[in-house]
């Protein structure tokens, strides 16, 4: 079961902040008490159902170029504009929104 359940209101995807409050609370004692420092692995953060059919969304690599030390091998960086699929594009800016933003709070204790 995915913690997050994004939801679609005419066609846009939002989280349900009081949702996004129970699932860092449902969490916090998890991430905060976790050694050697406060972190967490979150499996099915979103339903992967939702994430595939987003899949279709996602910019074309060809041509762009991609990171290329140590730590970051291989990975891209597009700017929301971008990103050419409405819904994944939504997305990158809902994981901004203060729904999320809440989440994060109740998850790590930070106001």
């Amino acid at each position: 079961m995915a913690i997050l359940s994004p939801r679609k209101t005419d066609g846009y995807i939002h989280f349900d902040e009081a949702e996004c409050i129970a699932a860092g609370k449902a969490l916090d004692e998890m991430y905060q008490n976790a050694g050697p420092f406060p972190h967490i692995v979150m499996d099915d953060f979103l339903p992967r159902v939702f994430l595939k059919n987003l899949l279709a969304d996602f910019p074309d690599t060809t041509d762009h170029q991609y990171f290329d030390r140590s730590q970051e091998r291989l990975k891209y960086q597009f700017r929301p504009s971008e990103i050419p699929g409405r819904s994944l594009r939504n997305l990158v800016m809902e994981l901004n929104s203060p729904a999320i933003l809440r989440f994060l709070q109740e998850l790590t204790g930070i106001r």
